[in-house]
């Protein structure tokens, strides 16, 4: 029947349900809606502290992140790094009391703010206090046109070669270098690499790896072992520093067994002569008694 009195569910033959109240009205009842649900608010009791970050100038060579950490009650809540224009979100008790430290200022001069409401300058921030569904944001601003001062570092590498002796004339040798990680390109024994660093940066070189050409050439039985030296650090204090790397050579013996192959003259146990000189002996015997045997003519024998 076309006419349908009360609640119920009819079909019209397209595969969609309605459902049909006293008015007659169809209402659609199996269309998925979009969720529009919002994220949920922090745990209960929790409050929320985001810290962003923010880059002012040009930062050093090797900069990526800066660290931070949000310290609340006397213990680490998060630790996490930040690049320019990014954020990070930390749940914290109800009543916590909270500070935000960035660990690595890179040398930049630094000043926040909290809620944009109080300011200050420095790496750590005052304290605050987090409630019930705060939102605490706290924006740091590294601002390297205004480091404090800058100071240039001198790290010079250099090639040890011990153990066995090896020709090394035709020996050439190159280093990989990192400055915090980052590959800086390649070094030579003698070279030197200079760094510029900020004051209250602290920042790592480390030889990763080396070359060598010509070795094998010239030293077919030797091999070598190399160590490196672990990362040095420097910061604005640094006098510089000699990176060295070790290579242990040793080399394979090869013993040269030349046979000598003597003929022994065999000796007759009582009279000391030998074989050789009895058997000369012997046949100058046999010629004269050939000659004694000759009749001469016209003789008797």
């Amino acid at each position: 029947s076309e006419d349908h009195l009360g609640e119920g569910v009819i079909g019209d033959g397209t595969g969609d349900d309605f459902s049909a109240d006293a008015s007659g009205e169809h209402v659609v009842c199996n269309q998925e809606e979009e969720d529009d649900t919002p994220p949920p608010p922090p745990e209960p009791g929790d409050g929320e502290v985001t810290v962003e970050k923010n880059v002012i100038g040009d930062a050093p060579l090797v900069l990526e992140d800066f660290p931070f950490e949000v310290v609340c009650n006397g213990s680490t809540e998060a630790s996490f790094s930040l690049g320019d224009g990014e954020s990070d979100s930390t749940n914290v008790g109800d009543g916590s009391t909270c500070t935000v430290v960035e660990t690595d200022a890179q040398g930049a001069g630094v000043s926040w703010t909290i809620d944009d409401d109080v300011t200050g300058e420095g790496t750590e921030t005052d304290e605050f206090e987090v409630n019930e569904g705060d939102d605490i944001v706290v924006t740091f601003t590294n601002d390297f046109g205004a480091v404090l001062g800058t100071a240039l570092i001198a790290v010079d590498f250099d090639k040890v070669w011990t153990g066995d002796d090896a020709e090394l004339d035709d020996v050439t040798v190159e280093f990989d270098v990192e400055v915090d990680g980052v590959a800086v390109g390649t070094y030579a024994p003698g070279d030197e690499l200079e760094l510029e660093l900020h004051e209250g940066a602290l920042t790592e070189v480390e030889i990763t790896g080396e070359t060598v050409e010509g070795f094998a050439d010239a030293n077919e039985l030797c091999e070598y072992t190399p160590a490196f030296p672990d990362a040095e650090p420097f910061d604005f204090d640094s006098e510089g520093a000699t990176l060295t790397v070790t290579n242990e050579v040793e080399c394979a013996e090869v013993l040269a067994e030349v046979e000598v192959e003597e003929e022994e003259e065999e000796v007759l146990p009582k009279t000391g002569a030998s074989t050789t000189a009895l058997a000369i002996l012997g046949l100058l015997g046999m010629a004269a008694g050939s000659l004694l045997l000759r009749r001469r003519p016209g003789q008797v024998i």
